[in-house]
């Protein structure tokens, strides 16, 4: 990450909160898409993958607050 500016770095924490919740979201639609079809093994792994970018996407939140109440 670009730690030249404290904007540099809030830019970072933002694309990085957009671009996984946007893979969080496609991952849950297919997980929906794979059970709909009875398709459970590949479901559960979708659905693990969606969780774990939405894990990704609050954990880059909590970053950048914590950056932020640091002066950075």
């Amino acid at each position: 990450m670009s730690a030249a500016t404290g904007q540099d770095l809030r830019l970072s924490f933002q694309a990085a909160v957009l671009a996984f919740s946007l893979l969080g979201a496609i991952a849950l639609e297919r997980g929906r898409r794979a059970e709909r079809t009875r398709m459970y093994g590949q479901a559960v792994n979708l659905y693990a993958a969606a969780l774990l970018n939405y894990f990704i996407c609050y954990a880059s939140i909590l970053a950048e607050n914590l950056a932020s109440l640091s002066g950075h």
